[in-house]
């Protein structure tokens, strides 16, 4: 099979890649490297700037290679229509306590600095998401309590399951201010 690439060669050169990346987009998932990689240097910055306004690579990317010019600004900067509100201060505030509880050792500077980081993005969507579902009048339905619960507990089984799958997760939960509700080793 001539000219064709294995997983682990496609892998090894597509992080080889990453590395080469401005630092805000090295931490992108793998399989968006080579179109990241063919952006221009202007399409990256822009992609960062999205990023930063909390929207997702793969979102992002499309609309970049469709107009790639200056005027993709104001189409990566305009509110989904799916997102009712922006994230608020309170949603920081939550997610700034959680983080204090997991980790009690390190100051509060750093855990807002972190909430707010890019790197938090999804937690924070997702303490967004949750009090939005907790303030709308459908939260008063037996149904839609029952299968937001039902969600909730289907993801906290899959993150335990991940945890428990990597021995670092799991050190991690250990020592800090959680109390693991997983099975141990």
């Amino acid at each position: 099979m001539w000219g064709m690439e294995t997983y682990d060669k496609k892998l090894t050169r597509r992080l080889k890649t990453r590395v080469g990346f401005p630092q805000a987009l090295q931490q992108v998932p793998i399989r968006y490297v080579d179109e990241i990689f063919a952006l221009t240097d202007r399409q990256q910055e822009l992609l960062i700037e999205a990023l930063v306004n909390g929207k997702s690579v793969r979102q992002t990317l499309p609309k970049l290679k469709k107009l790639g010019d200056e005027a993709t600004i104001e189409l990566l900067m305009r509110t989904d229509p799916a997102s009712t509100s922006q994230v608020g201060a309170e949603d920081i505030e939550v997610l700034t306590n959680i983080l204090g509880d997991c980790f009690p050792g390190v100051p509060p500077v750093s855990t807002v600095a972190l909430a707010e980081s890019p790197v938090m993005a999804e937690a924070l969507q997702i303490v967004k998401a949750l009090r939005l579902a907790m303030e709308s009048q459908n939260f008063s339905s037996d149904f839609v309590v029952v299968s937001l619960y039902a969600v909730i507990k289907y993801v906290k089984k899959t993150i335990e399951d991940k945890i428990q799958s990597n021995p670092a997760f799991l050190q991690t939960v250990l020592s800090s201010g959680l109390v693991w509700e997983g099975e141990k080793n």
